[in-house]
């Protein structure tokens, strides 16, 4: 990979930026799926897709691996945000929150934008 960059350039680059964001985003709609598979089990599909505010039906095809639309994907992340806070993993509702927040920004600034979330949280919540 490393030779196919230096001999194709900057755009096997990008395309191995965009392929990475691609695994992340998949990994992170494995992982929501997941939760949202327990959520459901625990309680109902019902009762599960009126926590994110979303119909039955989508939450099945979430919930069966299909890939979501956006405003979904928005629902489900601050869903699993809050269902991890209310687990004790603050760390993975941090992450994820910021995540749901930067999600709408342009992709050259959402590092930066997430890294300075992160500071202000460190200055304001540590002991």
């Amino acid at each position: 990979m490393i030779g196919d960059l230096h001999r194709t350039g900057r755009s096997a680059s990008r395309r191995c930026v965009n392929d990475f964001m691609l695994a992340t985003e998949e990994t992170e709609i494995i992982r929501i799926g997941a939760a949202l598979r327990a959520r459901i089990d625990e309680t109902t599909l019902r009762d599960t897709a009126s926590e994110l505010g979303m119909s039955p039906a989508g939450l099945r095809l979430f919930a069966s691996r299909s890939r979501p639309h956006s405003a979904t994907m928005r629902r489900a992340r601050a869903w699993f945000a809050g269902w991890n806070l209310q687990a004790g993993h603050v760390a993975c509702a941090v992450e994820v929150a910021l995540e749901t927040l930067a999600a709408p920004l342009p992709e050259q600034r959402r590092e930066a934008f997430r890294a300075e979330c992160r500071r202000i949280l460190a200055c304001h919540c540590s002991d």
